[in-house]
Formats: C-alpha cells, structure tokens, sequence
C-alpha cells in the first residue's frame, strides 16, 4: 500500500524527470523545487474543483486558465 508521501514522492520524481527534458540546464535542485510546486498545484487544483461545484463554468475556466498559464511558467521560464 502506498502512502500519500509515497505518491508525492513519485509524482515529484515524474515531474523532474519531465522537467529534465524540458529544460536540461536546469540543476536537479531547480527541477525538484519547480517539480514539487506543480504537484503541489495539482493536488490543491483537484481539491478545489471538488469543493467548488457551485462555482460559475466561468470561474472554473478562469481558474483553469490561471493554472496553466502558471505550470507553463514553472515548466519553462527561467528566475
């Protein structure tokens, strides 16, 4: 059985490795700290829509576009 820090950890591992690919410049560290960002995003993404079904479609699409827009950033542009 895996924990929820297990999945966290693979989940973030996942992403690092995907960032390495996106950005091999990049150090492990900037990775894992960028990789731990979008899993956390994710995480709190998923909460939020299944406590906001009353939300407008609107506000969803507003706070999709938002979220995109910041793992694009996370996933590419440099400090």
């Amino acid at each position: 059985m895996l924990l929820a820090n297990d999945c966290q950890h693979r989940e973030r591992k996942t992403v690092a490795t995907l960032l390495a690919g996106t950005a091999p410049a990049w150090s492990a560290a900037e990775r894992e700290a960028r990789a731990a960002l979008i899993v956390a995003q994710i995480e709190g993404l998923v909460l939020q829509h299944a406590g906001l079904r009353s939300t407008s479609p609107q506000a969803m699409a507003a706070l999709d576009a938002a979220a995109r827009t910041l793992f694009r950033w996370l996933a590419t542009a440099r400090r």
